[in-house]
């Protein structure tokens, strides 16, 4: 596709009611980029946070915890009793870009400090709000703190069906308790399964076998996941010359344009290990040594070349990217002329994962398998979430975490 001014003009039209208050929201370990944000109780482990705003003018923001059950609902605790010092924090590292096109102001914060220091394990939400309005929440963040009470020992094995031997991937694992034991774990035991840390497909499962102390999780169709296909890529860490996955870069009116590559079917086509990071994405940029406040916010240019679907499903630029959701924000345009989808996202620089992924109105389900293909050698992650409730228990503790990739 060439890069025209009509193309662009339809780019800025796309994105001309697009409105978000915060961008490049990440959650992550210090130390680990790529990492999930769970911190082990009573240890010195810490989270970092950083989100841009579209704005030079800087907020006066806080930060508060709250702790949730297995499902994500507050518990019916005060902070308290979770929370030892400080749950109203203000964001003290504000910082406005530098050199940029496109004005931002950077935030971040890592938590928990000297101050803070968190009572009990589960699940927590980290609310962000404006200190002069601390009733309206303006983001959520989600993060885990587990107690490690559980050995976990997990593989992903070919599917015991012979019809999903080539397409599909199988977890089994076991639980071992090591500080006490699970008492009655069909009624008080929550262990919750999650494939490339996707919002949408996230499973609840029962052990099949119980013997003394160790839980034996296998031979569940809740276990059995499509193995879809490694994500596709794009850099946009360089700006002065098409890196992976980008066709071509345009300014105008002093703003970049990144056009990528075209998207076509890959659901007949064979498998290929690609390099990916499982729909996760990285700020970066070239030759910039702060690229947090450094880094440009460009209009990146999707296309799916295919027939329409029909007004009973939608497609949509599907990862990290767009928050794992299937929403106004990562929905496709069709254009009949040119018969494919399209989409604009306002994405910082760096390296970024996406698939498309087709949601069924109907069945309000989402397929990442219609143009990505489904394969049982894709190199998927795999996170598993142990959560108990004893009798004497008023929340859902997290007693074990961990995450295992496929064919490793």
């Amino acid at each position: 596709m060439k890069t025209t001014l009509l193309t662009i003009s339809l780019i800025s039209l796309t994105l001309s009611g697009f409105a978000q208050i915060f961008s490049s929201v990440k959650c992550v370990p210090r130390d680990n980029p790529l990492g999930n944000p769970v911190i082990r109780l009573n240890s010195n482990d810490r989270l970092l946070v950083s989100f841009d705003e579209i704005s030079v003018d800087a907020r006066s923001l806080e930060y508060r915890f709250v702790l949730c059950h297995a499902d994500w609902k507050p518990v019916s605790l005060q902070p308290i009793q979770y929370i030892r010092g400080m749950n109203q924090t203000h964001i003290s590292d504000i910082r406005f870009s530098n050199n940029t096109r496109v004005d931002y102001t950077h935030y971040q914060f890592a938590f928990p400090d000297e101050h803070t220091r968190f009572l009990l394990s589960g699940n927590y939400r980290c609310e962000i709000y404006d200190a002069n309005d601390p009733e309206m929440t303006l983001l959520a963040i989600h993060f885990f703190v587990t107690e490690e009470a559980v050995a976990i020992d997990a593989k992903v094995i070919p599917p015991k069906r012979v019809e999903f031997r080539r397409s599909r991937q199988q977890l089994e694992f076991e639980i071992t308790s090591r500080a006490f034991d699970i008492v009655q774990p069909y009624q008080n035991l929550n262990v919750m399964v999650q494939q490339n840390n996707r919002t949408d497909d996230v499973r609840r499962v029962e052990p099949q076998h119980i013997i003394g102390r160790t839980l034996r999780f296998a031979d569940s169709e809740n276990l059995v996941f499509d193995g879809g296909n490694d994500f596709r890529n794009f850099d946009s860490r360089y700006l002065t010359f098409n890196a992976r996955g980008v066709e071509s870069i345009s300014t105008l009116d002093n703003q970049y344009y990144v056009i990528l590559n075209l998207g076509e079917s890959r659901a007949t086509k064979v498998f290929q290990n690609n390099t990916d990071i499982n729909g996760r994405y990285v700020i970066g940029a070239d030759r910039r040594v702060n690229p947090e406040i450094e880094a440009e916010y460009t209009f990146v240019f999707f296309t799916l070349l295919t027939n329409h679907l029909g007004d009973n499903a939608s497609v949509h630029v599907f990862g990290e990217l767009t928050d794992w959701m299937v929403d106004e924000h990562s929905e496709m345009e069709y254009n009949f002329e040119r018969s494919a989808y399209s989409k604009a996202l306002f994405l910082k620089q760096g390296f970024y994962d996406f698939q498309f992924a087709v949601f069924d109105r109907i069945a309000q389900s989402v397929d990442i398998t219609r143009f990505e293909g489904n394969h049982q050698l894709t190199l998927n992650n795999y996170t598993i979430y142990v959560y108990y409730r004893g009798n004497a228990d008023n929340h859902d503790r997290l007693i074990g975490t961990t995450t295992i990739r496929a064919h490793e």
